[in-house]
């Protein structure tokens, strides 16, 4: 206990000629200043609806997995996808896995859809690929 206090009262010894940090004259709190997080966030989404944004009368095809949308596609990609294998197809402005995935276990799943990305990223359509595979 003795070693406890001792390093206690050596602390406190050693900090007494401290003074607290003052504050800045040159950092002064504004409305202006509360409001930069909303403002922050208010230009950011700006940005991600800029980039989001494909321009007039561009309808974009679902993509389903298992009765889930996992994502969008615009028609030419969706036709290239379709056209890269036995993976995908197009049914009624939905692209779709095909038939007989549906019914398949995921290893048959992932290694055709593994197969269509492949044949898109020789084609060029995909670019950047790194064959980093997820279970489909």
């Amino acid at each position: 206990m003795r070693t406890c206090y001792s390093l206690l009262l050596t602390a406190a010894a050693l900090t007494a000629g401290l003074k607290p940090p003052q504050r800045s004259k040159a950092i002064r709190t504004t409305a202006r200043s509360a409001a930069q997080p909303a403002d922050l966030c208010a230009q950011l989404l700006n940005e991600v609806n800029k980039c989001n944004d494909l321009g007039d009368g561009v309808a974009l095809l679902p993509l389903i997995v298992d009765g889930h949308k996992v994502g969008e596609l615009r028609p030419e990609l969706a036709k290239a996808v379709a056209d890269a294998g036995t993976a995908f197809r197009i049914d009624a402005g939905v692209v779709r896995l095909d038939a007989a995935l549906e019914a398949a276990d995921e290893p048959a799943r992932t290694e055709a859809v593994a197969t269509c990305i492949d044949r898109l990223a020789k084609d060029g359509v995909v670019t950047g690929w790194r064959d980093e595979l997820l279970p489909v």
